[in-house]
């Protein structure tokens, strides 16, 4: 008896085991997707959000538990290839928190942002007017009082609430 307990509790811990690693995999893979969909909508944003005067090349992430990792390659606007490394904490359905880890461009990420959040107003109005209000009870700020990091989260979490996969 002791033996098939032993075996059983092995068996179950294995299992558990798998499925948390498959569930590890399907939250990366729903990332991957997410970030590349509609020719790397997400990692552009992103990347505009950060030094909007840069042109995008590419992105690519990685997953630690809720946090996604995000890496953005761009040309300066004169000269110049510059890379930039995000932390992107992913609560549940939305993302909710935006930190700079590294950043090579001369421009801190973010100002210009701050400076010009029309940007994510009009991404808001022009494409979704409906889900408005839906962001600014969610973040409990007017878009005019937030942040661009903020700006730039209620964006990324309204292309994933609209994201098609």
């Amino acid at each position: 008896m002791k033996k098939v307990t032993r075996s059983l509790i092995l068996v179950m811990m294995m299992l558990m085991a798998g499925l948390q690693n498959i569930s590890a995999q399907s939250i990366e893979s729903q990332m991957r997707s997410f970030f590349s969909y509609n020719e790397n909508q997400a990692y552009w944003w992103l990347s505009k959000f950060a030094h909007p005067t840069n042109v995008f090349r590419s992105g690519s992430l990685t997953m630690s538990g809720e946090n996604v990792y995000v890496t953005i390659y761009a040309d300066g606007a004169s000269s110049g290839s510059y890379t930039t490394k995000f932390r992107i904490h992913k609560d549940g359905s939305r993302f909710d928190y935006i930190e700079v880890t590294s950043d090579n461009d001369w421009v801190s990420p973010f100002i210009a942002t701050e400076i010009a959040k029309n940007l994510a107003a009009n991404f808001f109005r022009n494409n979704y007017p409906d889900t408005l209000s839906m962001i600014e009870n969610m973040y409990g700020k007017k878009l005019d009082d937030m942040t661009a990091r903020e700006l730039c989260a209620s964006v990324l979490t309204v292309l994933l609430w609209k994201y098609p996969g």
